[in-house]
């Protein structure tokens, strides 16, 4: 009797967990979607104090994203880990002063692979 109620037991604890590996994957929103297979792209090419940015890569690794301003200056670099595909990211604009910018995806050797410009307002 004893073995009959472990039995039970176990299959309901099993029976109630949760499996999020069968969760659906949400598909990337129009206004961020990239037709090549590397690219930038803003949800917006205005931006207050953030932005969404999809990043595309067809190999996951590090790269870098760069900031330059209208005098080609860099005011803003960070190196980050990327997926291959698409990969989705939120860049902090505030402390960037108003004015127009230029952001860049690298690949850590410094080999440019993409490039959009935006307006901070």
């Amino acid at each position: 009797m004893k073995k009959l109620f472990f039995i039970l037991f176990v299959f309901l604890i099993a029976s109630c967990t949760k499996h999020d590996d069968f969760l659906p994957i949400s598909p990337i929103d129009n206004s961020l979607k990239i037709n090549e297979s590397v690219g930038l792209k803003l949800e917006t090419p205005f931006v207050n104090s953030s932005a969404k940015l999809n990043v595309k890569v067809d190999v996951g690794g590090e790269y870098f994203v760069k900031i330059t301003d209208i005098s080609n200056k860099v005011v803003s670099k960070e190196e980050i880990q990327l997926k291959s595909g698409d990969n989705v990211v939120t860049i902090n604009t505030s402390i960037l002063p108003s004015s127009a910018y230029r952001l860049q995806l690298t690949k850590i050797d410094n080999t440019f692979l993409s490039v959009v410009d935006f307006n901070k307002l």
